[in-house]
């Protein structure tokens, strides 16, 4: 403590309430702030930190809609309902593959299993099995 001296402060009610509910250590807070707060000497400083800054963000948003165009979901929930989307286009091509008709499509639909990968995606089954259908259609359409 050869460095510190010790100093008293007036807080209002309502703050000190704050400092004792979060457990801080007032002394450490306000150093901290005080030295982040006296970091910046010059408006020159402030500029180059917020240019620095600036770009950091134009990165980071030209990231994530890179990341959108490819199609990359959103969120984590997102993720995993495009996984079990694909998946389900794959088990549906394989279905039609052996019968060409569709006929039993809603059957497919109404499985247990296909109904637990329906709640996954948060969507409705017919819902799925209509934009299934629309992509099957739309690649033999394609390939035929």
């Amino acid at each position: 403590m050869v460095d510190k001296i010790q100093t008293s402060l007036w807080l209002r009610k309502e703050l000190k309430h704050i400092v004792d509910n979060e457990s801080l250590n007032l002394s450490q807070f306000v150093n901290d702030s005080l030295e982040k707060y006296f970091s910046v000497s010059s408006v020159e400083d402030i500029d180059k930190k917020l240019v620095k800054l600036r770009e950091n963000v134009a990165t980071l948003e030209k990231r994530r809609g890179d990341l959108i165009g490819q199609g990359v979901a959103e969120t984590r929930d997102g993720a995993v309902a495009n996984v079990v989307l694909e998946e389900m286009k794959r088990y549906y091509i394989a279905r039609r593959n052996q019968d060409a008709s569709g006929v039993v499509d809603e059957a497919w639909i109404s499985s247990p299993k296909n109904l637990q990968r329906c709640k996954q995606i948060g969507r409705e089954p017919l819902e799925i099995l209509k934009e299934i259908r629309e992509w099957y259609d739309d690649i033999q359409e394609n390939n035929g």
